[in-house]
């Protein structure tokens, strides 16, 4: 279990740092989150704009290394701390991520180039053994 972790943690740097560098998560983006993954099996358990799975309406702002989630079904808002852990270099960074209450997790930023040359912004948040999926658009600059 803990090899498959740690291969999805890989390729999860990967897929994220395509093409483009990190420097810190920006702030003032809409963020979306786009999919809920189990860590364990990896089924997704939610998704933004997905039909066989539970619908996730789940939006997110990070300002000064503080994310905040807004799960907009539930109506509920959640409170969190990023702090920058290290640099997966060249294109992605790991954070160390602490919501209140609950176990230590982490995430990972990173901009997803696309073949028509559009870019996200992607930011993974991964706590008890389940990720969150987030993108934002990033605007031709």
């Amino acid at each position: 279990m803990k090899k498959y972790l740690l291969l999805s943690v890989l390729v999860l740097l990967f897929l994220t740092g395509c093409g483009a560098s990190a420097s810190g998560i920006p702030e003032g983006l809409d963020w979306r989150a786009q999919s809920l993954q189990s860590g364990e099996n990896g089924a997704i358990l939610a998704a933004y704009d997905q039909q066989d799975v539970p619908p996730l309406d789940v939006t997110a702002q990070v300002e000064d290394n503080v994310v905040t989630l807004t799960d907009h079904t539930a109506g509920e808002t959640y409170t969190g701390t990023l702090s920058p852990a290290q640099d997966a270099a060249p294109n992605a960074q790991i954070y160390t991520l602490v919501f209140p209450d609950q176990p230590e997790g982490y995430g990972v930023y990173g901009v997803t180039e696309y073949a028509d040359g559009s870019r996200d912004a992607t930011l993974y948040l991964t706590i008890n053994a389940q990720t969150l999926c987030l993108t934002a658009p990033l605007s031709e600059t």
